[in-house]
């Protein structure tokens, strides 16, 4: 598979597909202490679309660990933002990716400002539209463990989403605490032995107000501190 191809969703043949990888990372996170909090705030996944970002994104596990801590009733609601570029680029990674749920391949090089609005401004947006949620990481990529949470970069996607949506979708951030070890960018494979002494936290947080009057930058930067402010439990 190429990223030259653009942008696509892609959506395993089966009707009731196995989501192989999904499952084989679920099992490393369960020799960790696993907590999900704030689940209440995704009740409303029964009546709108939601546009999920989750940070901080500093290894291949994050992805499966935020979608573990989602009830199983709202996962098949969800289509998962991945890259292009990285997902796409072997036979293998690809199998691994349409293994983890629904997949929106997102390009990341060769960028045009007519691409970019043609990923941000329409394609995801009609995904909404279908009654599809999306879930990702505004950092755009896996990042340094070590970088304070208010530090990390995001990407103007986020912003861009929420203005050409104008708001009519809720935005839930996410935060992980506890998992920036556990398969850090470089590693070929994920560290067990500190998985068994993890403890993980998922936390949605309520949903972030849209103000039109900001630009991406102060929107992205809204939903960056409310992360900020979802803490580890006691």
């Amino acid at each position: 598979m190429s990223v030259e191809n653009g942008p696509q969703l892609i959506v395993p043949a089966k009707s009731e597909p196995y989501y192989w990888s999904r499952e084989l990372a679920w099992k490393i996170i369960e020799s960790a202490e696993f907590h999900p909090r704030g689940q209440e705030n995704l009740e409303i996944m029964k009546q709108t679309p939601v546009i999920f970002p989750f940070a901080p994104h500093c290894g291949h596990l994050d992805t499966a660990i935020v979608l573990k801590a989602f009830p199983e009733k709202f996962r098949p609601k969800l289509t998962l933002l991945a890259a292009g570029d990285y997902w796409f680029n072997n036979p293998f990674k690809y199998f691994v990716a349409i293994g983890m749920g629904k997949i929106y391949k997102l390009p990341r090089k060769k960028y045009t400002l007519e691409l970019f609005r043609k990923v941000f401004y329409k394609e995801i947006p009609e995904l909404l539209n279908k009654g599809e949620s999306v879930l990702f990481s505004p950092e755009g990529t896996r990042s340094n463990p070590d970088t304070p949470f208010a530090e990390r970069k995001f990407k103007k996607g986020l912003g861009a989403l929420m203005i050409a949506t104008e708001g009519q979708y809720p935005v839930i951030p996410i935060r992980i605490f506890g998992a920036e070890y556990l398969f850090p960018k470089k590693n070929w494979f994920p560290n067990f032995k500190l998985a068994k002494k993890a403890h993980i936290e998922v936390v949605f947080g309520n949903p972030a107000p849209y103000d039109p009057a900001k630009s991406w930058q102060g929107i992205t930067q809204e939903v960056q501190n409310r992360m900020v402010n979802l803490q580890l439990s006691a």
